[in-house]
């Protein structure tokens, strides 16, 4: 049977450049390579899902607006299933420009858009068999708290993409089963490894995950702890890689269940993502 996942949380439009030095001031440069493509945490993720064989289905505001096909468009030649959270909405959604250069340095300008969800206390999850996974990255917070919730109580597993603390999240974290930060990741107990894993486990997160580039990826679960090694290769561009480590854990840990396996698989994909430009050129 295939793997099912559910993912929710933000879409943005990611317009991407890669060019050999940043610009100069008042200097106009031409890009080498270019690319625009739907972003954000939870739709990369899904998009990783259904690359690696699962069916896929988001929930994101998507609403209507100059972009709306766009993206409609690349969710479904990428096979995710999308429920648009706030169909009404007219309210751009946030758009970031991406200037690469060699060896995946890069600067990013972006928008702030938050159009919420008009669909919170809906219900998306009735039974266990509903969806192998949920991932939920914070934004639209009240309906990722929802679904979580809705899959704690069906016994599907939750993961957090948790890039960074978001406000609400609190609120969130009970109903997390396996939390994946990345090194910028802040709790109210403070920001190094120790205070981040502390707090995780006093929420009742079971599977704490801190992933740090090209470092070792601390993890610790209720019995063990450990790290796992990420490839030394040539990186071309680290745009969206944590968003791919996530989509790719969760297909690899629906598959089984098996934790640390299933974070080895993730980052390996996430280090080949790295090497090639943008956030859909690994796929082939």
């Amino acid at each position: 049977m295939q793997l099912s996942g559910l993912f929710v949380g933000l879409t943005t439009i990611d317009i991407h450049y890669r060019v050999d030095t940043f610009p100069a001031s008042n200097a106009k440069t031409v890009a080498g390579a270019f690319a625009m493509a739907v972003g954000g945490p939870a739709t990369n993720a899904a998009i990783t899902f259904a690359h690696l064989g699962a069916k896929s289905h988001l929930l994101s505001v998507i609403g209507q607006h100059p972009f709306t096909s766009f993206i409609k468009d690349e969710l479904h030649q990428y096979h995710v299933e999308v429920t648009d959270l706030s169909p009404a909405a007219i309210q751009l959604p946030t758009v970031s420009s991406i200037v690469t250069t060699y060896g995946g340095h890069r600067a990013v300008i972006t928008t702030r858009s938050s159009p919420t969800s008009s669909m919170n206390d809906a219900v998306f999850i009735t039974h266990h068999e509903d969806y192998d996974v949920v991932l939920v990255d914070g934004f639209s917070m009240d309906t990722c708290c929802t679904v979580a919730q809705q899959a704690r109580q069906c016994g599907i597993p939750v993961v957090l993409d948790a890039g960074s603390w978001k406000k609400g999240m609190e609120r969130l974290l009970p109903y997390i089963d396996i939390a994946i930060c990345s090194e910028q990741f802040q709790t109210p107990n403070g920001s190094d490894q120790e205070s981040i894993m502390a707090y995780l486990t006093d929420q009742g997160v079971s599977y704490r995950v801190i992933t740090r580039g090209e470092r070792p990826i601390l993890y610790r679960t209720p019995n063990d702890n450990g790290e796992i090694a990420i490839e030394d290769v040539e990186v071309v561009d680290t745009l969206g890689a944590g968003d791919v480590l996530h989509g790719a854990f969760c297909y690899y840990y629906a598959k089984d269940h098996q934790f640390v396996p299933a974070l080895l698989y993730a980052s390996q994909v996430a280090t080949l993502s790295c090497q090639t430009f943008g956030t859909r050129s690994w796929m082939s």
